[in-house]
């Protein structure tokens, strides 16, 4: 059975826990007795939600590797910028060598599939506009940004990702499509939508 695919209220309360994690270390450096500067993923996630493009080129500089999961929340850096709203960064971080498919541990998806099944229209055109790959499938069932977004019932990100030319018929490992998805989720809007764009079911569960 497909499994139900992670709230957004996941990942932003993930950045959050990381982002107590940097503050906790910050307040920590003004004590009196010296200590270490935070380690460069931390510097990365306050750079991050401080919006400041220049600290992270200076990170990428200095030999972060950009594309390493951030511990112990197991997210790619695109995913945390993705959480953060702080959508201009995409920018820079893809200039800087940031992988845009990189995929989040446990559900094994890209910020683009995030961006869909929160319905998240500025993110998924930000993305796309970078080069983020529309066929580009999840770790678990290689499912489909535009599959999760009927999956959520996400109209808008649904038509939006169509626009973008997202693949109505592509098939994901378990054998279902995007008219499968849209009646697996349930929602009556989704299901309308596959029926308008004459969608057929692949799968026969």
């Amino acid at each position: 059975m497909f499994g139900a695919p992670m709230k957004p209220l996941s990942l932003s309360l993930a950045l959050a826990v990381s982002l107590a994690l940097v503050s906790c270390t910050a307040e920590a450096s003004n004590e009196p007795d010296p200590v270490d500067d935070p380690p460069p993923e931390e510097q990365l996630v306050e750079a991050i939600r401080n919006n400041d493009a220049t600290r992270i080129e200076a990170l990428v500089d200095a030999g972060l590797d950009v594309n390493e999961r951030l511990e112990p929340l197991g997210l790619s850096p695109i995913a945390v910028i993705a959480a953060s709203g702080n959508y201009e960064l995409i920018d820079v971080v893809v200039a800087a060598g940031f992988d845009l498919e990189a995929q989040s541990r446990g559900s094994g998806r890209t910020a683009l599939h995030v961006a869909a099944e929160s319905g998240d229209l500025e993110l998924i055109s930000a993305l796309v506009e970078n080069g983020a790959d529309l066929e580009r499938g999840d770790e678990t069932r290689q499912t489909t940004a535009v599959q999760y977004a009927f999956y959520t019932g996400r109209i808008d990100a649904a038509r939006l990702l169509i626009s973008l030319g997202a693949d109505l018929h592509y098939v994901d490992t378990a054998g279902r499509n995007t008219a499968d998805m849209a009646i697996k989720g349930g929602y009556s809007e989704a299901i309308a939508l596959a029926e308008e764009l004459g969608l057929t079911p692949n799968s026969t569960e």
